[in-house]
């Protein structure tokens, strides 16, 4: 989470340039907490997951 404001602050630049007209797709921006199983994506601390995706769907 040391990493996240600088994330955000990329984000948050792409959005505002314009670029962000081009998804179809909204960003998902995603904070999930510490869980303690060992196999847990989060186990070690507090994660945070964006997806940008940009796909269009052919299908009728």
């Amino acid at each position: 989470m040391d990493k996240a404001g600088t994330c955000l602050a990329g984000a948050n630049a792409l959005l505002r340039s314009g670029a962000s007209e081009g998804f179809r797709v909204p960003p998902l921006i995603r904070f999930v907490s510490e869980e303690m199983p060992y196999l847990s994506n989060t186990n070690g601390g507090p994660r945070m997951f964006v997806n940008l995706e940009d796909h269009l769907s052919h299908t009728l």
